[in-house]
């Protein structure tokens, strides 16, 4: 469960990276 739980949070981090870097372009 735990292990679920950090991989959202991880692709939740991703998609934010992403943002920022459309953002930047």
């Amino acid at each position: 469960m735990q292990n679920e739980t950090q991989n959202e949070m991880q692709s939740d981090e991703m998609k934010h990276e992403m943002k920022l870097k459309l953002n930047e372009m």
